[in-house]
């Protein structure tokens, strides 16, 4: 969205262009939801492969070297519903 007015200029004069600057802040991914994202797609992935969903292995496949305490639970619950759904 930025690169066709030149990235080092926007973030430069953000402060001269408030509009813009609350746009960018209502698009910006929070952390948590990244580590959420990449839970999901890590799942997914670990399931096409038929290995079974165990925190470590979910957390290695996703790249999330530390986590984030209420992504670590997200990705608890996610393996108890992936669970339920196979009984």
């Amino acid at each position: 969205m930025i690169r066709p007015l030149g990235d080092a200029m926007v973030r430069k004069h953000l402060a001269r262009l408030p509009k813009l600057a609350g746009l960018l802040e209502s698009l910006v991914e929070s952390p948590e939801m990244f580590q959420r994202f990449r839970i999901d797609r890590a799942i997914v992935q670990l399931q096409s492969q038929d290995l079974t969903l165990a925190l470590w292995r979910i957390q290695r496949s996703a790249g999330i070297r530390v986590w984030i305490d209420s992504a670590r639970e997200y990705a608890l619950e996610r393996i108890e519903e992936e669970q339920r759904m196979e009984e």
